[in-house]
């Protein structure tokens, strides 16, 4: 989020707010940190979002104070039900407003008090890394400052807006010509991570206005309910991929991951479905988006390496060296903290490109196979149909319907 315009917020009696404009340079992204923290009198501010691990994450934090993100990191999933309430129902949220005493509230509590702090306030922060994965805004304050109120959730919420505003410019800024004409012909859901309880039920999201979200909620929560009956939680988190048909009938990938407990959310098991990011998505992706996360960070470099070299099959050790690690190591972080395997991510760019090909309708299939590094056409059409649930040539024809149509 370089070149940000963040406000600074004061308040008079009439809890008005008084903006004055301060610019954060490109190569101090914890300067926006610095601005929330003086604004609400916090100790820490971090920003988290929903990953395609699916996970939630802390991906911005002030740098000096990496002991106390790790510590929160942990949090999230275990007793941070504060942030997960500002996510799940889309408002603010702080501890000092619960008013059901219980053993999620004490466990929070006693974590807070941990570390010195005695309060959190949590406001959504839209879609702050990936479109369709929601993210929150969070405070914690120390003991000796008091309860976070209501004009100081109000001043996180001006900042949370900002600094969505300004990621998602920067996505589009960063999507180049092609992954915009990409966009125009593949629409996709607006939400892309679904959350069950252990009935079934709909846990995220709550609001879904458009038809392909409604569409994919219906067949996911079939999927939800067969998983939850056979009893397919294998220890504390398992995962898998599933693919389900569009309203368009196009295939789409998910990752699944299954929790046996999930503190933080309730009581009671709970499945989440993670729609994996496009190809564009992961292009628009930097490092200092996920400063925080130095894992996720250091695995940033490979995936535009495999972008860039795709076509030409590079060795998992080839991608590995790119940021110096092991195969084995690198093959299996990428594939816990991105939710596919490096060979998937290259396949997903060679579907990508091919359809880019189809779609503009000027070459033949063999040329788009050879071209997009795959062995032949039959290989080109079977991973293809594997892929999408449709032939290239059936996609390229439903393609020029829709473009027609509209």
């Amino acid at each position: 989020m370089s070149n940000l315009v963040l406000t600074r917020y004061k308040s008079d009696e009439a809890e008005a707010h008084v903006f004055t404009e301060s610019t954060i340079a490109p190569a101090t992204k914890v300067d926006w940190v610095d601005q929330a923290k003086s604004a609400v009198q916090a100790d820490c501010v971090m920003l988290v979002s929903a990953l395609p691990s699916g996970r939630v994450q802390v991906v911005q934090a002030e740098a000096i104070n990496g002991s106390a993100t790790r510590a929160y990191q942990r949090a999230l999933v275990d007793v941070d039900f504060v942030t997960w309430q500002a996510i799940l129902t889309n408002t603010p949220a702080r501890l000092s407003d619960a008013n059901n005493p219980g053993l999620r509230q004490q466990a929070l509590t006693d974590f807070l008090g941990q570390h010195g702090w005695g309060d959190v306030a949590a406001v959504p922060a839209g879609s702050p890394i990936f479109e369709g994965f929601p993210g929150a805004l969070v405070a914690l304050r120390k003991v000796e400052e008091g309860a976070f109120t209501h004009r100081d959730t109000k001043a996180l919420q001006g900042i949370a807006r900002e600094l969505v505003e300004q990621a998602t410019a920067q996505r589009s800024v960063r999507m180049n010509g092609h992954c915009l004409e990409t966009k125009s012909w593949a629409p996709r859901a607006r939400c892309r991570f679904y959350i069950f309880d252990e009935q079934a039920n709909v846990v995220f999201p709550k609001e879904h206005d458009d038809e392909d979200t409604r569409f994919l909620l219906a067949a996911l929560h079939v999927d939800a309910s067969h998983r939850l009956q056979r009893g397919q939680v294998e220890g504390a988190r398992a995962h898998n991929r599933v693919h389900q048909p569009d309203h368009s009938g196009q295939l789409v990938g998910f990752r699944v991951t299954t929790h046996e407990t999930f503190p933080a959310l309730g009581d009671g098991k709970f499945v989440v479905y993670v729609m994996l990011p496009d190809v564009c998505d992961w292009q628009a992706l930097t490092q200092d988006d996920v400063a925080a996360d130095t894992e996720l960070r250091r695995l940033v470099p490979a995936l535009h390496y495999m972008q860039g070299h795709f076509n030409t099959g590079p060795r998992l050790d080839e991608i590995a060296r790119s940021v110096h690690l092991s195969p084995f190591h690198f093959h299996r972080r990428f594939t816990d903290l991105m939710g596919l395997t490096p060979k998937r991510f290259m396949l997903d760019c060679q579907i990508d490109s091919a359809k880019r090909e189809l779609a503009r309708g000027e070459r033949d299939l063999p040329t788009i196979a050879g071209d997009c590094g795959f062995a032949h056409q039959s290989h080109f059409t079977s991973r293809f149909k594997q892929t999408t649930g449709m032939t290239p040539t059936r996609w390229r024809r439903a393609v020029a319907r829709a473009g027609n149509a509209s």
